[in-house]
């Protein structure tokens, strides 16, 4: 197993990326980040915590007025102003965070952990007390949180509190084993499954991964009442089944790569007919990822999913 040196208390570098955000929103979730750095510093087990913001919007989303209320609001808590990097570019999800951690190396401020967070999230005061908890062992590398008032079923072991995959919404992850791996792929999974390519890479690599039940934070997702699932929009009916046929060619199984392409055929959706159409021109571009050395020791495809569900 890789072990990770994990220095108690810690340093904690939560990081969003943000498209047109609501500022209020931001406010929110900057409260509750601040709130939850204190209590673990109050703990013992984070020795400093910073926020830091990465926008990919057309123009900026936050104004000099809106920083200085976040750092109003950070100082209630005692904690520093947040960072802001404005990209004038739109990095999506995954080269987002990855340019946030890169800015961490080049400022001095790596090592430690990372939490990456989405920015419709709002955490629970002791949310990275929890986590880090959990974190408690060296070949540790990333913790997931529960997310209210959904997340996704996979099941986790009840006793280790391992788990297949871990989910990118609010995700603490060792900063030297994100780096280790190359951080997210935002080539072949710029937003959708890139939480779960990191996860299976870190697996490779010997790492474990866990799911932190203690931990709450709320995701703010639309769900529809008759089915009780998100509401999908257009955008990520087709990139999310790009992304998984992309995956299951990563992950050496053309069984169901082949398979997913035939139900798109027969009941798909005209974003997922799209994105079945453009991963045979990226395919016959010689395009797509090549297949992972001992991707079937970590990849789990079951029922659809990517790893057993516990409901």
């Amino acid at each position: 197993m890789a072990s990770i040196v994990q220095p108690v208390p810690s340093r904690v570098r939560v990081q969003v990326v943000l498209y047109g955000a609501d500022p209020h929103g931001i406010w929110r979730l900057t409260e509750s980040v601040a709130r939850a750095v204190h209590l673990a510093r109050d703990a013992g087990v984070v020795s400093d915590g910073t926020l830091v913001f990465g926008d990919c919007s057309p123009e900026p989303a936050l104004t000099e007025d809106d920083l200085l209320t976040l750092a109003d609001i950070c100082a209630t808590e005692l904690v520093a102003p947040p960072d802001y990097h404005f990209f004038d570019a739109n990095r999506f999800h995954s080269g987002g965070q990855n340019a946030l951690a890169d800015l961490a190396l080049q400022h001095n401020d790596a090592g430690g952990w990372l939490l990456v967070l989405n920015p419709e999230c709002y955490v629970a005061p002791d949310l990275l007390v929890e986590m880090l908890r959990v974190a408690d062992a060296d070949d540790v590398a990333a913790v997931e949180a529960r997310q209210v008032p959904l997340e996704h079923p996979k099941a986790y072991d009840r006793v280790s509190l391992d788990v297949s995959w871990a989910s990118g919404a609010c995700l603490l992850v060792h900063h030297a084993a994100f780096g280790a791996v190359g951080g997210f792929d935002e080539s072949c999974f710029p937003m959708y499954c890139n939480d779960v390519d990191l996860s299976w890479r870190l697996r490779l690599r010997g790492h474990r991964l866990r799911y932190a039940p203690g931990a709450a934070v709320f995701h703010d997702k639309r769900i529809d009442p008759e089915t009780g699932y998100p509401l999908p929009t257009a955008l990520e009916e087709g990139s999310g089944l790009l992304a998984r046929l992309l995956l299951t060619t990563r992950y050496d199984r053309p069984d169901l790569c082949a398979e997913t392409i035939s139900l798109i055929e027969a009941h798909g959706s005209d974003a997922q007919r799209q994105a079945a159409e453009e991963f045979e021109r990226l395919r016959a571009g010689g395009l797509v990822p090549a297949p992972l050395a001992g991707a079937s020791t970590v990849a789990d495809f079951v029922a659809g999913e990517y790893g057993e569900r516990r409901y």
